[in-house]
């Protein structure tokens, strides 16, 4: 007897009885499986990609993502920071400002879990241009050499180093200092390595550091 036929044959027998046993046992098994599910919310770093070149990010409306998310307990209580990434691509952004908006396409996540919602929804970045420039670099001296002496030379090699960073930065930036340099009871000619320090931004310095020389002499010499 063919499959087909026995199951005919078995709903023959007592339909409705069989039918209903059917239906109970749908609804227990959908009871299993969503009293097994669960929904929480996270903040996620927001990641940004493709930023055209040329250009830079000036500033954007939030730096995290709240996700709320569907799934079986034991998987998301065993979910690892780099399980879940939220990340928009800028490949056709423009300078300005650009408005971007959040759905379930920009978030990587397990596959079985479901993202249900995204806060904000919405993104605003703004882009502006990538400029060069060089400045010089000043020596940023502190304290007095020993008691006798004086500074009489300050040299800084290279005097002048090339930055890189936002329209906006550059045209403001005259000059770089180094980190501070204490000179307290020196009493003999000098040269430092320093660092030099950035200002606030997201500028690159060419080179990073400079040597500089302090020359002293006696006093009434």
């Amino acid at each position: 007897m063919s499959l087909k036929r026995k199951i005919l044959n078995f709903f023959r027998k007592d339909p409705l009885l069989k039918l209903a046993s059917l239906v109970i046992a749908i609804i227990l098994w959908f009871f299993v499986v969503i009293k097994g599910q669960t929904e929480i919310t996270i903040n996620v770093p927001l990641e940004l990609r493709y930023i055209p070149k040329g250009l830079g990010v000036e500033s954007k409306s939030t730096s995290t993502v709240a996700l709320s998310i569907k799934g079986f307990e034991q998987i998301i209580k065993n979910l690892k920071p780099y399980d879940i990434k939220v990340s928009v691509d800028l490949s056709k952004a423009k300078r300005g400002v650009n408005l971007i908006y959040l759905s379930s396409k920009d978030v990587m996540l397990p596959s079985s879990l479901t993202v249900t919602a995204i806060e904000p929804s919405t993104v605003r970045i703004r882009l502006d241009e990538i400029r060069n420039k060089r400045v010089p670099v000043l020596a940023e001296i502190t304290g007095e050499p020993k008691r006798g002496y004086v500074i009489e030379t300050v040299r800084v090699e290279p005097d002048t180093v090339e930055i890189e960073g936002l329209r906006n930065q550059i045209e403001r930036l005259r000059y770089i200092k180094t980190e501070p340099l204490s000179v307290d009871n020196l009493n003999e000619n000098t040269t430092f390595t320093a660092m030099l320090e950035t200002p606030a931004g997201s500028l690159r310095i060419n080179p990073e550091s400079v040597r500089v020389k302090i020359l002293l002499r006696r006093k009434g010499s």
